[in-house]
């Protein structure tokens, strides 16, 4: 949530610093493309539209005002990644059986063949 929150500050202080805005140009356009893939014409759909609905228009016309600027001026160069490094597996089954710290070591079960002699023993 901090590195969110700090991302935001980061944003907003370009937007304050580059002077970028959201003009009634840009509104009215933006409003004209939604009003037709809506079908709709751009003063029904003004009318319709709850000041909520405005305010999420316009920064989502920011926002994109926002990554065009950054795109526009800065490089990016993609990060080169690192070759993974191989391990080899140097486990035994032993090890990996081996009960954790404090954990109990219970006996294996014991074999039960020698009930089934009782029972021929018994019917003979």
């Amino acid at each position: 949530a901090e590195r969110d929150v700090k991302t935001r500050l980061v944003l907003e202080a370009i937007v304050k610093a580059e002077n970028l805005d959201v003009t009634e140009e840009d509104l009215s356009k933006e409003l004209e493309r939604i009003a037709l893939s809506a079908g709709k014409d751009i003063d029904t759909y003004k009318k319709h539209m709850e000041a909520k609905q405005m305010n999420y228009i316009k920064n989502d016309i920011l926002t994109k005002k926002l990554i065009a600027f950054l795109k526009d001026n800065n490089t990016f160069v993609a990060k080169e990644e690192k070759p993974a490094k191989k391990t080899t597996k140097k486990s035994t089954k032993k090890a990996e059986d081996a009960p954790s710290e404090g954990e109990e070591v219970k006996a294996p079960a014991k074999k039960r063949t020698c009930a089934k002699k009782k029972v021929e023993e018994n019917n003979d």
